[in-house]
């Protein structure tokens, strides 16, 4: 039970919800063990609940009928996936598999509409979810209808960037009650003699943090070279040209799966070509 509600604790679908809420959730959640490769739902299967990854990765794909593979999404550890028919109560609008030996906790379709409809907060924040998923798509579909490859890792990297600043954001708010508790210590302290001379010790370190210069943008490729080939409709030889080129311009630099964003003016720039 302890580590469903630290996975809940992490997912966006449940930020912001007390605990009394996150712990009817994880009363009602399943824990499942995938094996790489294991298929986890065929695409036209029911609907039957949805979920979210405790551990490892998760591929969302759809096979043409000439047998194309077309990646839709790749979910790491805190994302849930197979959401949709939870609401509208039909098929698996596409398939998914692990990617490695996986963790995932199980959320059935019946139990979850009923806690939805005692939870508005939890119904604004799956419609939050979705809304995202619909953008992701709009932009994957342009992406691969509009733009060169360049344009599509660009865009790729500055999501994964947009992503991480917003999770930072997110632990930093949840860290304001933590914070706001110890407030009250900390003015008694400030108005002793002491405290005094701490206070002007903590306005000096702030000063001189603000001189200190930001550091670069630094992400994580969540998948391998491969698996990003066929996340932008692409061949894993053109990503590595790509790559290549975006180092030689001096935008990024790439260690290994550790991309460093040099100049964001310019991968932005890239991604709007």
């Amino acid at each position: 039970m302890d580590s469903i509600l630290k996975t809940l604790k992490r997912t966006p679908l449940f930020d912001g919800l007390e605990d009394e809420y996150l712990n009817t959730i994880a009363s009602i959640a399943q824990k499942r063990a995938c094996t790489k490769g294991e298929i986890i739902f065929n695409e036209g299967e029911p609907g039957n609940g949805f979920y979210v990854i405790e551990a490892g990765n998760v591929k969302i794909f759809k096979i043409s009928f000439g047998g194309k593979e077309q990646i839709l999404h790749i979910y790491g550890p805190g994302k849930p996936f197979g959401e949709v028919p939870v609401f509208i109560g039909k098929n698996f609008p596409a398939s998914a598999i692990a990617l490695s030996n996986s963790d995932l906790i199980f959320l059935p379709r019946k139990d979850f509409i009923a806690l939805l409809t005692d939870n508005p907060s939890l119904s604004l924040n799956m419609l939050a979810v979705l809304s995202m998923r619909l953008h992701q798509f709009t932009v994957m579909v342009e992406n691969l209808a509009l733009k060169e490859v360049p344009a599509r890792l660009a865009s790729y990297i500055i999501v994964l960037a947009e992503e991480k600043k917003n999770s930072q954001t997110t632990q930093k708010i949840s860290q304001t009650t933590q914070q706001s508790n110890q407030a009250g210590q900390k003015n008694r302290n400030e108005s002793s003699p002491h405290g005094s001379r701490t206070a002007q010790h903590n306005n000096q370190t702030h000063l001189h943090q603000k001189t200190i210069k930001t550091a670069p943008p630094v992400v994580t490729l969540p998948v391998s070279k491969n698996q990003l080939a066929g996340l932008l409709g692409t061949t894993p030889e053109t990503i590595s040209r790509v790559f290549a080129k975006f180092s030689t311009d001096q935008i990024i630099e790439v260690d290994r799966n550790i991309i460093t964003i040099i100049d964001m003016e310019q991968l932005v720039e890239a991604s709007q070509q």
